[in-house]
């Protein structure tokens, strides 16, 4: 444990380190590129924050956070439809309704003094029950906006960008074609989850010339997670079907 120990610190004088890097406690930040990038499996809420109407996506109908679905609540202080650029996902209905959703916004300005507060999300779930949780991320303009995540009071994600992931050089290149999806599985331990996306904990915001600290999302969904069976409940199946056979 010291040599390790050593050799990080040993490392961390040599190479630096970057406050503006993205780090991930739980869970996956991925890329979405059209429907298929997003899981709409035994979805139980899916809401999109816009001032438009619903759309609908693989046969999952996002309600919009003005009408949301019961035992779905959220806030946050500004509302914005056909931010920026709109994405290109495709030419088909799915492809367009997912691009409308990216499309729209709300967000939180924490560059101000004092800080507005952060977007806030909460769902009712059954306690013990394995939930997906995905947050919709659009990065619909070549900027830099830097945040955090939290789920159930943990940071979840420090310094997470529009753009994806910052490795500590940089966050990955603007693209037409490309929004960003956060997604964490969880066993809920109590009967509601809540998620806060702002200027939360972690590493400083970095701040600096094209960044920005405002956190934006477009939806946020949660399933449910049907457990795959087990090795041993594999086995013992197989075992009493034999059993029952040679019967």
């Amino acid at each position: 444990m010291t040599k390790i120990l050593l050799l990080t610190l040993a490392l961390t004088a040599v190479c630096g380190t970057s406050q503006a890097a993205t780090t991930v406690n739980a869970g996956s930040i991925n890329n979405v590129t059209g429907p298929g990038s997003v899981d709409l499996t035994n979805i139980v809420y899916a809401v999109r924050f816009s001032p438009d109407g619903p759309q609908t996506v693989n046969g999952v109908t996002f309600a919009t956070d003005s009408l949301p679905p019961v035992g779905f609540s959220s806030s946050g202080p500004n509302l914005l439809g056909s931010w920026q650029t709109k994405p290109e996902f495709g030419a088909t209905a799915d492809d367009n309704a997912l691009e409308e959703i990216y499309h729209d916004i709300r967000w939180t300005n924490q560059g101000v003094f004092p800080p507005e507060p952060n977007l806030t999300a909460s769902m009712d779930v059954t306690p013990g029950q394995m939930y997906r949780l995905q947050v919709l991320i659009p990065g619909n303009i070549p900027e830099n906006r830097i945040w955090d995540i939290q789920v159930e009071g943990t940071l979840v994600v420090d310094n997470i960008t529009s753009l994806g992931v910052d490795t500590g050089s940089g966050p990955p290149p603007y693209s037409l074609n490309r929004g960003i999806l956060y997604s964490y599985d969880f066993l809920a331990g109590d009967s509601t989850v809540n998620v806060a996306l702002g200027q939360i904990g972690g590493a400083p915001f970095p701040g600096g010339p094209g960044t920005d600290a405002n956190a934006i999302w477009s939806g946020i969904t949660l399933a449910t997670i049907v457990p795959e069976p087990s090795a041993a409940m594999l086995a013992g199946l197989a075992a009493l079907g034999l059993l029952r056979r040679r019967r």
